[in-house]
């Protein structure tokens, strides 16, 4: 999916972790969105696999446009909406701000509603 030239690379891997960085701030900072965590599967080769903890956030990159999709739990059904409204707003700013790149799409995928 990367259109960047291969000397680029480094760059792209840079503006990834610092978009990264931001989405993960940002999930800190609402009390009551968590990331999902869940394990992934990578086949090395047909005898050797790695298995490996994500956090549930994707960030790729296309033509300086950034498509972000996060997979959250949300601890408090109430008003839930607005808080992912919210952080929405929020990834969205920062980034813009802090990189400079336009913001294509930020998909929140809500994996559990805790209700505590």
């Amino acid at each position: 999916m990367y259109h960047f030239y291969p000397e680029k690379t480094e760059t792209v891997r840079a503006l990834k972790e610092i978009i990264l960085t931001i989405v993960e701030t940002n999930l800190s900072e609402m009390p009551n969105i968590e990331p999902h965590r869940q394990y992934m599967e990578e086949v090395l080769s047909s005898f050797q696999r790695k298995v490996i903890l994500t956090n549930g956030i994707y960030v790729e990159m296309e033509n300086s446009l950034i498509y972000i999709q996060l997979t959250v739990n949300v601890r408090s059904v109430d008003m839930f909406m607005n808080d992912i409204q919210e952080l929405q707003k929020r990834i969205y700013e920062e980034v813009k701000d802090i990189i400079g790149f336009n913001v294509s799409s930020i998909n929140i995928k809500v994996k559990y509603l805790i209700d505590e």
